[in-house]
C-alpha cells in the first residue's frame, strides 16, 4: 500500500482505539503513523516535531501499567475467575485480533513500546517541560516530589490543545506509580497523608485507580475507611493471602446471614 494510505489506517485506527479507551493499541497505531509521517514530511518545523514527539511520548506514558480489560472481565466473570483461564483466555484471543490489525506477529506491550521511543530520541525531541516526564514515571521517585513535578507536568498538558486529552489517562498511570511506590516504603499509611502526596489527583480518582489495578492483581492495596488508613498488603495474592482473605470473607459473610435470620426470626415473633 502506499504510505498515504498507510497514514490514514493508522489515523483512522489509532482514533478508533482511542474512543474505545484502548490506550495501548492507540499508541502502537500512533507510533506507526508518526513513522510514517516522519518519512514522509521531511520539512516539518521544529515546533510541529516537537508537538508530534510530545503527542506520542504522552500516548506511550498514558497506557495502563495493567492490563485495564482484565478488570472489565474480572467484573463480567468475577474476581476469581481469572484464575481459572476464562478471561484470561478471551484476553488473548482479542490482543491477538488488534494486533493483527497492526501488522504485528504478536501482541502489543506497554515497556516494549516506550523502550523503543526511547532508544530512538523520542523522549528527547518532546517539549522541554515533558523531557523529563519518562525518568519521573519510569523510573526511582521519591514521592513527594513526584507530587508536584506531576502537577506541573499536567498543568502543561491540560493548556495545550493537542495534548490536553492525555491529561485524565496519564493521571492514573500516575496514581498508580505513586501507590506502587508507597507499597515498597509503607505498610499502613493514614489517608490524610495519602491525600496530601497525591494532591495532583482528587480522592476518588485515587481510589478508584486502586480499585482497577486490584482487580487486575498488579497492586495490592486496601482502603481501610473504619481506620482511616491505606494498607498495603503484599502476600494478598500469594495463595496463603488469598485463602486468608476468602477465611474472613466468609466469616464476615456467615455473621451477616445469621444476623439476618435472628432479625427475621424476632421480627416474625412480634408479628
Amino acid at each position: 500500500p502506499r504510505p498515504q494510505h498507510m497514514s490514514i489506517y493508522y489515523d483512522k485506527l489509532m482514533q478508533v482505539f482511542w474512543v474505545s479507551g484502548n490506550y495501548l493499541y492507540h499508541a502502537h497505531a500512533l507510533w506507526k503513523l508518526y513513522t510514517l509521517s516522519v518519512k514522509q514530511n521531511r520539512n516539518l518545523s521544529a515546533a510541529d516535531t516537537k508537538t508530534s514527539a510530545s503527542r506520542l511520548m504522552l500516548a506511550a506514558l498514558s497506557i495502563p501499567v495493567y492490563d485495564a480489560q482484565s478488570a472489565v472481565l474480572s467484573d463480567s466473570y468475577g474476581v476469581m475467575s481469572d484464575v481459572l483461564g476464562t478471561p484470561m483466555s478471551e484476553n488473548a484471543a482479542r490482543h491477538s485480533r488488534m494486533a493483527t490489525l497492526l501488522n504485528y506477529t504478536s501482541a502489543a506491550e506497554r515497556g516494549t513500546l516506550i523502550s523503543e521511543l526511547v532508544a530512538k530520541g523520542v523522549a528527547n525531541a518532546c517539549h522541554d517541560e515533558l523531557k523529563d516526564l519518562y525518568d519521573l514515571f519510569e523510573g526511582d521517585m521519591a514521592p513527594l516530589q513526584f507530587s508536584d513535578r506531576t502537577k506541573k507536568i499536567l498543568s502543561f498538558v491540560q493548556r495545550n490543545p493537542v495534548l490536553a486529552e492525555y491529561a485524565t489517562p496519564l493521571r492514573r498511570v500516575a496514581i498508580y506509580r505513586l501507590l506502587e511506590q508507597l507499597g515498597r516504603v509503607y505498610d499502613v499509611m493514614r489517608l490524610s497523608d495519602m491525600k496530601r502526596v497525591a494532591s495532583f489527583a482528587s480522592y476518588e480518582e485515587v481510589e478508584d485507580t486502586a480499585l482497577t489495578a486490584l482487580k487486575t492483581r498488579s497492586l495490592a492495596v486496601r482502603f481501610d475507611h473504619q481506620n482511616q488508613c491505606l494498607r498495603f498488603e503484599s502476600e494478598l495474592f500469594s495463595t496463603d493471602g488469598m485463602r486468608s482473605q476468602l477465611g474472613r470473607l466468609a466469616r464476615r459473610m456467615a455473621l451477616a446471614s445469621k444476623m439476618l435470620t435472628e432479625k427475621s426470626i424476632g421480627a416474625a415473633d412480634t408479628a
